[in-house]
């Protein structure tokens, strides 16, 4: 039987590997388009798939107490999800509507 150690890294290896992935096509994404929008969701998704390393590292390696170790992951966390919200609701500048206008037309 898995300890719950064992079961939280196991949880966070995966949640890495599919953070890993959303990061690899969202800045796949940002290539075709060159969209400042999906530059911040990479951000936003590195920042989120890095909070939990955060935290491990903080507390395994540095010896941080738990508390500040999850302060940390909450604050790289909250700053992900601000860069995530921000790259929805941007209005994009004039020359990248313009663009965008003609890739739909296309």
């Amino acid at each position: 039987m898995l300890d719950s150690l064992m079961l939280v890294r196991i949880f966070e290896g995966l949640r890495v590997i599919v953070g890993l992935t959303i990061i690899y096509f969202a800045f796949q994404a940002y290539r075709r388009g060159k969209s400042r929008s999906m530059i911040l969701l990479v951000i936003g998704f590195i920042l989120l798939t890095t909070a939990g390393i955060t935290e491990g590292v903080m507390f395994d390696i540095l010896h941080f107490g738990v508390r500040d170790a999850q302060a940390a992951r909450s604050a790289v966390a909250l700053i992900g999800l601000l860069a995530v919200l921000y790259s929805i609701i941007a209005i994009p500048k004039p020359e990248q509507r313009r663009k965008v206008e003609q890739q739909a037309k296309a």
